[in-house]
């Protein structure tokens, strides 16, 4: 069966509804999916820290993708005792119904990326974030769409901050086009930042997310370095983060490795941090 996006989500939500399979591995354990989170929300934490924090006028945050409400937990204590307002959009009613129940206080949306109007948040938010969400879109221009959706919805002075397999290392077999099909792709980071620089946004800041060690390797200097690292994946999710119990036993040592491996540059995954200028419109 072909992949479709909709199609894609429905189904994961309905089988993992509330748990961070439905927006992280569905096939590894849970334990391993909170391990990848972990290192993931140190790096969001981080690329968060080059905003400016509004002091009187409240912050208003658009989530684009907020699956199981995981970062919208993680934005509302990041933003303790700052004033702010959260729309959250998702093309999951079942997620949307999940972070309904968490967090009564945000206004939720059923949106799909592919086809919304890319003017319908015309520069409204001082904060946009999109994390692991755009890769899903396959198809080149309804990547476009979404992309530009999100620049376009960031007002003058805000903040695009998205997290993706942006690749920056010299080989991938998504470069040398030895991956197709499936149901994400990996993009050069050229891919990001020229359609944003036509929308008038400049990339301010690139932090690794979570390491190849943890969110499966898309990028490396060689191809037998890629190689390398992909056996390495393949070893722990067959021997190891299939299992509760193991990955819950093996988290705190394989979080360290990662942790050393993204302050080598090694993030299977990238924060990129957008800032629109103040005189862009």
């Amino acid at each position: 069966m072909s992949y479709e996006n909709a199609d894609y989500w429905r189904e994961l939500h309905g089988r993992f509804n509330g748990t961070l399979k439905a927006v992280g591995w569905p096939g590894l354990s849970e334990a391993y999916n909170e391990a990848k989170y972990v290192s993931e929300t140190h790096s969001f934490l981080e690329a968060m820290k080059s905003l400016p924090r509004q002091s009187k006028a409240p912050m208003c945050i658009l989530e684009i993708g907020v699956g199981i409400g995981f970062w919208t937990a993680v934005l509302y204590k990041w933003l303790s005792g700052f004033e702010f307002s959260l729309t959250g959009l998702d093309i999951s009613e079942d997620a949307l119904a999940t972070v309904r129940a968490r967090f009564p206080e945000v206004d939720l949306a059923q949106v799909d990326l592919r086809t919304v109007n890319r003017d319908h948040f015309l520069h409204r938010f001082d904060l946009v974030t999109a994390l692991m969400v755009l890769l899903h879109l396959t198809v080149p221009t309804e990547f476009d769409n979404a992309l530009r959706f999100a620049a376009r919805s960031v007002r003058p002075g805000g903040t695009l901050l998205l997290y993706e397999p942006a690749l920056i290392e010299p080989y991938s077999p998504w470069l040398t086009e030895k991956l197709a099909g499936g149901n994400s792709v990996a993009r050069s980071l050229k891919a990001y930042d020229h359609p944003l620089e036509e929308e008038g946004l400049k990339r301010v800041a690139i932090l690794s997310g979570a390491s190849w060690l943890l969110n499966s390797p898309i990028e490396a200097g060689t191809e037998r370095q890629f190689r390398l690292r992909q056996a390495v994946w393949y070893a722990l999710c067959q021997c190891a983060f299939r299992f509760e119990r193991l990955s819950s036993f093996l988290s705190p040592l394989v979080l360290r490795l990662d942790a050393l491996l993204k302050r080598g540059g090694s993030g299977s995954g990238k924060f990129l941090v957008y800032r629109r200028l103040e005189h862009s419109l």
